[in-house]
């Protein structure tokens, strides 16, 4: 049997996970582990490569990586790289319905102090 998981393994993959109706959630617990460490960080990066089309982000993940965006910079950071390429892909569980605000406040952050 192959050592490395099945998630792990490359191209082509995604197309056979499609056609079975395989979605993929990110939980927050990986979030923060690829951006507390480097090689998380690339194993997440190698992931979604290939499974991007197939993976979706969840209103609470979203949420909860928003309470910890202590910063204008991380919010933004947060809104511009991973919200807004899973915004804009149109794979959130479940869809926003407020306009005029961010993405991460959108799914539950408090808005920045005046």
């Amino acid at each position: 049997m192959d050592s490395i998981p099945s998630w792990r393994r490359g191209a082509g993959v995604g197309r056979d996970r499609a056609a079975r109706g395989v979605i993929y959630t990110l939980d927050t617990n990986v979030v923060v582990d690829a951006l507390r460490q480097p090689d998380e960080m690339e194993e997440l990066k190698a992931f979604l490569t290939w499974a991007l089309p197939l993976t979706v982000l969840s209103s609470v993940v979203v949420a909860e990586l928003a309470a910890g965006a202590r910063t204008e910079r991380a919010r933004r950071a947060l809104d511009e790289g991973l919200v807004g390429t899973f915004e804009r892909r149109a794979r959130f569980s479940p869809p926003h319905v407020t306009h005029g605000i961010g993405p991460a406040q959108r799914w539950g952050a408090a808005a920045p102090a005046a």
